[in-house]
C-alpha cells in the first residue's frame, strides 16, 4: 500500500505542476475555466498530502519512484493545452481513475475506503471536464481528431513502456491477493484492472471523436482479453 500510494502522491504532484504552468497561458477571457482549473490544482494536493501521510503512517515509508517517462512527456508538453489535456486526463487520468476505483474496492481498511471513494469522485469531476473540452475541440476543429490520434500513438507508447516496470504492478498484486501469498491471484486482478482500463480509455478517446482501437500496442491491448 505505501508503494501505491508514492506513486499516487507523485501523479497528484506532476498534475499540480502541468496544470499551474499552462494557468498563465491561458486567456483570462476564459476565467470560468481558468477558475475549475485551480480548482483541480487544490484536489490535487489533497491527494498528494493524503496519499504521502498514507504512506508514512503506522511504520510505513515512501516506496520507489516510477521512472518518470509519461511524467516528463507531460511536465514537457508544448503542443497546446488541449493536446496537454488528452494525455493529461484521457491516458494518466483514465489510470488513476482506474486505480482509485481499485483502491476503494480492495481497501484493507475503513479509512483507505473513504480515502480512495473520496478522491474517485473528484477524479471523475476532473475527467468530465477533460472529455467536454476535448469533445468541444474536435467537434469545432475536426483536424484536432488527426493530431490528437497521432499524439497518441507515442503517448501510449511511453506509458506501455513505463508499465514494464514491475514495482507498481507487483504492489497491486500483492494487495489485490491480500498479501504477498497472494500476489498470484492478485496478479491475475491486476491484469482485469489493466482490461478495465483500456476498455475505458478507448470508450473515452470515441467520446471526443478519436477511434484508437487499430494503433492501440498490442501489450495494451492484451489486457483487454483478461
Amino acid at each position: 500500500m505505501c508503494q501505491l500510494c508514492t506513486e499516487l502522491s507523485q501523479y497528484a504532484s506532476i498534475e499540480i505542476e502541468v496544470i499551474g504552468g499552462w494557468q498563465q497561458k491561458l486567456s483570462y477571457g476564459f476565467h470560468e475555466v481558468k477558475l475549475f482549473l485551480a480548482t483541480q490544482m487544490f484536489d490535487n494536493a489533497r491527494h498528494f498530502e493524503a496519499f504521502r501521510k498514507r504512506a508514512l503512517s503506522n511504520g510505513g515509508g515512501l516506496g520507489l519512484e516510477n521512472k518518470g517517462e509519461v511524467n516528463r512527456m507531460l511536465l514537457e508538453s508544448t503542443g497546446g493545452w488541449p493536446e496537454t489535456v488528452v494525455m493529461l486526463h484521457m491516458l494518466r487520468g483514465t489510470f488513476i481513475f482506474m486505480l482509485y476505483r481499485y483502491g476503494e474496492l480492495f481497501a484493507h481498511n475503513p479509512a483507505e475506503k473513504v480515502l480512495f471513494a473520496r478522491c474517485l469522485q473528484d477524479k471523475a469531476r476532473h475527467l468530465a471536464y477533460g472529455l467536454a473540452h476535448l469533445r468541444y475541440a474536435t467537434s469545432h476543429n475536426p483536424d484536432k481528431i488527426i493530431v490528437f490520434g497521432r499524439l497518441m500513438n507515442i503517448a501510449e507508447r511511453v506509458f506501455e513502456r513505463e508499465l514494464k516496470d514491475p514495482v507498481l504492478r507487483e504492489a497491486l498484486a500483492i494487495i489485490f491477493g491480500g498479501g504477498i501469498e497472494g500476489a498470484q491471484s492478485g496478479m491475475r486482478q491486476y491484469e482485469r484492472m489493466m482490461g478495465d482500463f483500456a476498455r475505458q480509455y478507448l470508450a473515452n478517446m470515441e467520446h471526443i471523436g478519436v477511434r484508437r482501437e487499430e494503433g492501440f500496442p498490442p501489450a495494451l491491448a492484451k489486457f483487454m482479453e483478461a
